[in-house]
């Protein structure tokens, strides 16, 4: 079971990378906010490197896309043991 800090950590990480997302598509249409989501995304993601990298390779495990990730779903994926392997 994750403690309330890891949960935290996990929700900051994904909380990264769903704005990396959000800058991706938002620099098609607004240069400036872009760049200002992206600076915000990279900073949380840098602080959380380890959940990031974890979260990635479950995206990719799972087949599911950062934007379609939820919380729930990512405790659960965390939550079950085999997914420690990683």
């Amino acid at each position: 079971m994750l403690t309330d800090q890891e949960k935290s950590r996990y929700s900051n990480a994904l909380l990264g990378l769903k704005a990396q997302s959000v800058a991706a598509t938002l620099s098609l249409s607004n240069k400036s906010k872009s760049k200002e989501v992206l600076a915000n995304a990279h900073t949380l993601m840098t602080e959380h490197d380890a959940e990031v990298r974890i979260i990635y390779k479950l995206v990719m495990l799972n087949n599911v896309s950062v934007p379609n990730l939820d919380e729930n779903l990512l405790f659960e994926w965390l939550e079950t043991p085999s997914h420690y392997i990683i």
